[in-house]
């Protein structure tokens, strides 16, 4: 995991923080475009920096609060492909969960949310992933 540039970082977080503005302000596409264009600036292998979590976190969840569900879907899945999801992280568990859930797939919704659940109240040291159901 490489340390994202200082100035990088804080722009992209600048733009993260408008493009959420923006969608809470009801301007989905300005938000979305934002968003993507902050994700697009992020240097490749996208999920190899120390912020790109957050990131994705981030876009998803914009992505599911408008409506997006397949392309946050698809990002989530993404990150947990790319093998730097830690065991001891429900964030991205929950989000995947969150989305399934406003898709109406409460069958897979139940699931990621399950075990975002058992992550999150299991001690680090505890975690086995085995015994989540991967």
């Amino acid at each position: 995991m490489q340390d994202l540039d200082l100035i990088l970082l804080v722009e992209l977080n600048a733009v993260y923080r408008t493009a959420k503005a923006t969608v809470e302000a009801g301007d989905f596409d300005t938000g979305l475009e934002l968003a993507e264009n902050a994700w697009a600036r992020l240097p490749e292998p996208k999920f190899d920096w120390d912020a790109s979590k957050m990131y994705a976190l981030a876009l998803a969840a914009l992505y599911r609060d408008t409506q997006n569900y397949e392309k946050g879907e698809a990002l989530m899945k993404e990150l947990f492909a790319s093998g730097t999801v830690k065991p001891y992280q429900a964030e991205p568990y929950f989000m995947l969960g969150t989305i399934y859930f406003e898709m109406g797939d409460l069958q897979n919704a139940e699931k990621w949310l399950k075990d975002a659940h058992e992550i999150s109240k299991a001690d680090a040291s505890e975690i086995n992933l085995k015994n989540i159901g991967r």
